[in-house]
């Protein structure tokens, strides 16, 4: 009986290994497709490769900047949920909002003036097992998954201060 637990086990760790090593290719497999296909509609709607172009729409030259009290609105209002690259805890953040809600304006900010995202809050965890798209798909086909990514709790509540 212990043996057959053991290797249950066993197979439920290899069956989850193999569908991330999958999903894992599945993905990487997509995007170098993606990637090729435009490369190639480039090349043969303008007979050369990424070509610049020049913007015709309306442009954005600058943000509004936001204040100490629209992040504190954002820290106190909104669900926080950590992500295993914060640094800092999203229930410290929201405990000591009135805080932190200067600095974090401070620095979006600084953002918006020097049209620059800061590095360290572009870096995202990528999970393993990704999701299926939408409830009744067969979950036999990696299309049917999309993967996930959770940014840093700062890097959320700067991208909302711009909406």
């Amino acid at each position: 009986m212990c043996f057959t637990a053991t290797s249950d086990k066993s197979t439920a760790t290899a069956n989850v290994r193999r569908r991330r090593l999958l999903s894992a290719n599945f993905f990487i497999d997509k995007l170098a497709r993606i990637r090729q296909s435009i490369a190639a509609s480039l090349l043969e709607s303008s007979g050369q490769g990424f070509s610049a172009r020049m913007h015709t729409g309306p442009t954005l030259s600058s943000l509004a900047p936001t204040s100490a009290a629209e992040a504190l609105k954002l820290l106190t209002s909104r669900p926080l949920k950590s992500s295993p690259v914060d640094v800092l805890p999203s229930v410290l953040l929201r405990s000591c909002a009135a805080s932190f809600a200067p600095l974090i304006s401070h620095m979006a900010n600084l953002s918006f003036a020097e049209c620059s995202f800061p590095t360290a809050f572009k870096t995202a965890q990528v999970l393993h097992v990704p999701l299926l798209k939408k409830p009744g798909l067969d979950n036999e086909q990696m299309s049917s998954y999309r993967p996930i990514s959770n940014l840093t709790t700062i890097s959320k509540v700067i991208e909302r201060l711009v909406l």
